[in-house]
């Protein structure tokens, strides 16, 4: 994991948490995964993996860090990377 938050509610049983898969190593290509986990005893709930594309390119690139918040606001989480 690169980051985690808890949603600040007491009532909610999940937490999430953002981080870099590496298939094959450091080496190369890093896949950012977004995971939710149960509150309780932090077993992996659901777990999805992207790609990071840039504007003009269609080949995936490497991703070293992400940062996670959640907005209780719009019910949403945002998720930052490089």
């Amino acid at each position: 994991l690169t980051d985690f938050t808890v949603f600040p509610s007491t009532e909610n049983e999940y937490a999430a948490g953002t981080g870099i898969y590496y298939p094959n190593g450091t080496s190369d290509m890093g896949y950012p995964f977004l995971g939710i986990y149960s509150r309780s005893d932090m077993n992996l709930i659901s777990l999805v993996y992207y790609d990071i594309s840039y504007p003009g390119s269609d080949v995936p690139r490497n991703s070293v860090g992400l940062r996670i918040k959640y907005s209780e606001k719009a019910e949403a989480f945002y998720i930052s990377g490089l």
